[in-house]
């Protein structure tokens, strides 16, 4: 059989029983090759995959050649044939070779998203606790740098592109410019759009909160003297922001699994918000990482086809109505003894970076004590603060764009004009550590929120591969509820270490 015909035959294949090694290098480390792995696989700065078989690098015309498969940004296949790329248009070039070979099952190249790594030993043990998120930021917060948001992490296919906004509460300037580090620390491929700095001006140093897109001054803020949850006094771990957090575990009959937390609040007069800090749990990175494990090399074809209307699109959009319905922490207000109001909702995806939002209080509650009510998914959210604000409108945010990217220290040019032109944006692998740097000394004393656009994409770990199962795919897309259910007790099992197994194999910058 000849290369190319192998190469379609293995694409083909329906077994997945094939073990693959994968070594990536940068093109300058192109001479480090294993050139007698069979297949390779080409990740262009554009986010372009070729999987190539018959492969070789030309050195005088700077190019790689091999037959094979191109697939687009999205992974649609634009042609199969010959192949040439540019050495100057690549960011990885990735080797696979079979450690055993089973079957012709070669699973690599229908896998175009993916590819395997054997990042930590936790990753084989628990496979869906290797690490996996959106761009994450960071910056210096007056000691250290530290971590400050992540962001657009409901982005998870081209047609879920979002803009998305995060408190940097304890982001700082230094020499009046705000140097921002984005980092992709996981298995995944980032198309970031923009990051913008928004810059909301303190009057009198007063502390700014975000609620959808208005923005309000704090003019005093009270922890709760009371707090209980279903089997818990909470009042201690959410009186302040300090990393000590509200997080029971998971129901283990159901991820849906549905609680209240009742919180009473001294007296305080005029407009009122509950500003509450939180992240999730990883249940519901566990739950994506299943899906994708049932979708198996299918889920890249998946994932885009839902630009194009895919016939499964309102099943999807559905589960998704349900994945959001149990992200979001539902407020509720009263006069004590008196009837609840609905105040509105908290929501934010993301098990990494903690995000503070208020939420306004209803206007026709009266001065005086208040209670107040959380409705949330038990063992979704981790709250390390909620506290009673008094609230005055703030002025509007000021929007700026990085006047400089830098790459360990050199700027970035491209990088910078990627950022800054509509609708282009930033391909990201794993690894990847931009610096971005925005120019603030001219605002004074202002509250920073960074607000991102973009997706991303999940690269399936080859340890999912044997759970692909397209019937329990469509199970979860017809009944994600009665999902969350099943999959309970095997995230119940796992829930005490996924965390810290989940934090060890976050992907670190790579000297490329």
């Amino acid at each position: 059989m000849g290369r190319q015909s192998l190469l379609l035959a293995v694409l083909l294949a329906g077994c997945s029983n094939t073990v693959w090694q994968a070594e990536l290098r940068r093109p300058r480390e192109r001479g480090g090759l294993d050139h007698e792995a069979p297949f390779l696989k080409v990740h262009t700065r554009a986010g372009h995959v070729f999987a190539l078989a018959s492969w070789s690098v030309d050195e005088a015309r700077r190019e790689v050649r091999g037959d094979g498969i191109h697939y687009d940004l999205n992974r649609a296949v634009i042609d199969r044939g010959p192949q040439r790329v540019p050495l100057d248009d690549v960011a990885i070039l990735e080797t696979n070779r079979p450690r055993s070979v089973v079957n012709t099952g070669a699973v690599v190249l229908g896998v175009v998203t993916g590819l395997s790594l054997g990042v930590n030993v936790f990753c084989a043990v628990n496979t869906k606790a290797c690490y996996g998120s959106c761009p994450t930021f960071y910056a210096d917060d007056g000691g250290a740098l530290a971590l400050q948001a992540e962001g657009f992490s409901g982005a998870v296919a081209p047609a879920l592109e979002e803009t998305d906004v995060d408190a940097m509460r304890g982001a700082r300037a230094v020499a009046g410019r705000v140097a921002v580090e984005m980092r992709n620390e996981a298995l995944e491929t980032h198309v970031v759009r923009s990051v913008r700095l928004l810059a909301v001006p303190r009057v009198g140093g007063r502390r700014v909160v975000r609620a959808g897109g208005s923005f309000y001054a704090v003019r005093a803020q009270v922890a709760p003297t009371g707090c209980a949850g279903r089997d818990r006094d909470c009042a201690e771990s959410v009186a302040a922001e300090d990393g000590l957090e509200d997080a029971p575990r998971v129901d283990p009959t159901d991820l849906g699994a549905q609680e209240s937390i009742d919180l009473h609040f001294p007296a305080g007069e005029g407009p009122r918000g509950l500003v509450v800090t939180a992240r999730n749990s990883l249940a519901g990175t566990f739950v994506f990482y299943q899906f994708l494990a049932w979708l198996g090399r299918d889920a890249g074809a998946f994932f885009a086809s839902l630009d194009g209307g895919a016939p499964d699109g309102r099943r999807v959009l559905d589960a998704m109505r349900v994945g959001a319905d149990h992200a979001r922490i539902r407020v509720e207000a009263r006069a004590p003894g008196g009837p609840w109001l609905p105040a509105g909702d908290y929501a934010e995806l993301g098990p990494i970076a903690r995000e503070t939002q208020v939420v306004p209080l209803p206007a026709a509650l009266p001065d005086g004590t208040v209670d107040v009510r959380l409705t949330l998914t038990r063992g979704f959210w981790k709250l390390d603060a909620l506290a009673l604000a008094s609230l005055d409108a703030a002025p509007a945010p000021v929007r700026l764009e990085p006047s400089r990217v830098l790459r360990r220290g050199a700027d970035v040019p491209d990088a910078l004009a990627r950022l800054r032109a509509p609708g282009v944006g930033l391909v990201t692998y794993p690894g990847d550590v931009y610096t971005l740097v925005y120019d603030v000394a001219d605002l004074g004393d202002a509250e920073l929120f960074l607000e991102s656009r973009g997706y991303y994409l999940e690269w399936i770990r080859e340890s999912w591969l044997p759970e692909q199962s397209a019937a329990a795919a469509a199970r979860f897309l017809d009944d994600p509820r009665g999902a969350l259910r099943a999959l309970a007790p095997a995230f119940a099992r796992v829930e005490p270490e996924v965390e810290a197994q989940f934090a060890s194999t976050r992907v670190g910058e790579r000297a490329w």
